[in-house]
């Protein structure tokens, strides 16, 4: 009896790790400072042969020295412009995730008032994001931050938010922050409680610390028929007064003007707590 015979099993085809996406990078602008600089000096050259050839040799010299001048300053603001050109495409590869653009786009990003050297620093900075970007989220705007800072390793701060065009000018800072200055990620944490408790329009205009501690935090919106009602008022309250840190000796003071909607001029001072024994600061008073 002949027994049957069987295939071989083939091992089964196990299919390949895809590779990771290729990084993005933008494509590398034509450099053609150092041709145009050697041509000038080329140029002078030919000058300082040709004059006394053509009857002008009182201009040899001149001409010599304007074309070797003129092809070393064409060198070296190219270089310079080729520094910052680099810097801008770094910023453009390290902001693009964040500004939600689809692909690399050299215009999300503008570097303006540059200081002097080589490549100096810009003292301007226009972004333009995504219409659907979370432009709304304080988070979303300190990694913003975070990032310009990692590449430029210069702070920035944001001097004004166009929501509707998409648009965040930032500028470098002209005075040093002082000690009183909120930490940024407390500031951050105030912001985002205060955006959720009293809604989009909330925006953080000022702070005030009493040592390390949050003393006081000025509010802008537009939510003032809202916060109208005394329930809503007291919620608010007792929730930035266990969130945010600070002594919890007396529950947080939200005031509250009256007549229904308020302007984005006008602002909502939140008084956190004052010392540990409930006594409010000299030239402060408990909101209504």
């Amino acid at each position: 009896m002949v027994a049957p015979r069987t295939a071989p099993r083939r091992p089964p085809v196990r299919n390949p790790s895809p590779a990771p996406p290729p990084a993005q990078a933008l494509p590398a602008r034509r450099i053609t400072h150092f041709r145009d600089g050697l041509a000038l000096v080329g140029a002078g050259v030919g000058g300082y042969g040709l004059a006394p050839l053509a009857g002008y040799p009182q201009w040899a010299t001149s001409l010599l020295l304007a074309g070797v001048l003129g092809g070393v300053i064409v060198v070296a603001v190219g270089h310079r412009r080729k520094l910052r050109h680099r810097l801008l495409d770094r910023l453009v590869e390290a902001l693009a995730p964040m500004l939600g653009v689809r692909s690399l786009d050299r215009r999300a990003v503008r570097l303006r008032a540059w200081s002097w050297g080589i490549p100096g620093l810009p003292g301007r900075i226009d972004l333009r994001y995504a219409p659907g970007t979370p432009d709304a989220d304080p988070q979303w705007k300190a990694n913003l931050l975070a990032g310009v800072t990692g590449r430029l390793l210069m702070s920035y701060d944001v001097t004004r938010h166009d929501r509707r065009q998409c648009q965040i000018p930032l500028a470098r800072p002209t005075e040093p922050k002082g000690e009183t200055a909120l930490p940024h990620p407390e500031r951050v944490r105030a912001e985002r409680t205060v955006t959720e408790l009293v809604g989009p329009t909330a925006k953080v205009i000022a702070v005030e610390m009493m040592g390390d501690q949050l003393s006081r935090i000025t509010v802008e919106h537009e939510a003032g028929t809202k916060l109208a009602a005394s329930g809503y008022r007291a919620r608010i309250e007792g929730t930035v007064s266990t969130v945010l840190p600070g002594p919890v000796a007396r529950p947080v003071g939200l005031g509250v003007q009256s007549g229904g909607l308020r302007g984005p001029s006008q602002g909502d001072g939140v008084d956190l707590p004052g010392d540990s024994n409930g006594v409010e600061p000299p030239g402060r008073h408990p909101h209504s």
